[in-house]
Formats: structure tokens, sequence, C-alpha cells
């Protein structure tokens, strides 16, 4: 999987007080000498969809401030198939909440579900409009049940290849 769970470290002593916490997100190994140049506050209605794209030109962490949802990455159909034999989800995927961050490196697919009304903070690390193709649609396959996918296997209605 290459979209990445980031978590975040805290200082217990700020909790000492009453007044709360603060919790910090340092950027992981792979991204860490990356510089954030833009951030989006995105706000999604409960059951909506968005993404079903990847980028080419920069890394992209989101944190979610308010809400659920449920992130997906793309992998391509024959995956999709070995994943469900294997007795996995069809997709990788996250199920977030306030104060989770996930990171989207260049050229992971993804896509998301909102659960509930979401407000999320997404933060890239190259100017949108300084993109020559900021965003690259995908096409992605339908979430289906995976024991009707199981069940064609099994009957032979879908042949995957041997290894």
């Amino acid at each position: 999987m290459s979209m990445e769970l980031v978590k975040p470290f805290c200082n217990l002593g700020t909790l000492a007080d009453d007044r709360g916490g603060i919790f910090t997100w340092a950027l992981p190994k792979e991204t860490a000498g990356r510089t954030i140049k833009e951030f989006n506050l995105i706000q999604t209605n409960k059951g909506e969809m968005r993404g079903f794209h990847y980028h080419k030109e920069f890394v992209e962490w989101i944190l979610v401030t308010s809400g659920q949802v449920v992130y997906f990455e793309y992998v391509p159909r024959l995956i999709q198939l070995q994943r469900v034999e294997a007795r996995q989800s069809q997709y990788p995927f996250e199920i977030l909440g306030p104060g989770d961050c996930i990171c989207f490196p260049i050229g992971t697919g993804h896509t998301m579900k909102a659960l509930t009304d979401l407000s999320m903070v997404a933060m890239i690390d190259k100017r949108w409009d300084d993109c020559e193709e900021p965003i690259t649609p995908i096409e992605f396959e339908p979430l289906e049940m995976e024991h009707k996918i199981l069940r064609e296997i099994e009957n032979g209605r879908i042949h995957l290849p041997s290894s």
C-alpha cells in the first residue's frame, strides 16, 4: 500500500494544565524533505465521494478535522480480484476520523467516501497553480460486494492468471 497513515506525537506535558493538548504530525521519512506550499479546507457531505485521481507533481497530506471518511487506494482490476481471492478488501483502505492524517505519495491513485459530514485540510508540496497537470483522473472501478466477486471467481466466471 502506498498511502500511509501519519501518526501524531504529543508532549504529554501539554495535557497537564487542563487546557487540552498539542499534537504534532511529522512528515513520513519518504516525504520529510518536502515542504508544504499550499493547503486547502475541503468540506464534503455525508455519502459523497471525491477523488478518482492521482497527482503527478506533488505529495498530498490530508488531515481530518471533523467527521469520518474511508480513503481507498486505487489498484488495477487484476489486483482487486487477487485481493478478494486472498480474502482481502477489493481496495486497500483506511478509515479516518478527527486528528487522523494520511499521506499520498506522487502517483498514488485515491478516492474517498464521506461516512459523515466531513471537514479536512489537504496540504500539498507544490502550488496547484504551478502544476502543468495538478490532477490526473483514473477509472476507479465501482465498489462491489466481495462475496459476489469471490463467487464469480469460484464458479469460473472470472479467470485469474495462475502465479
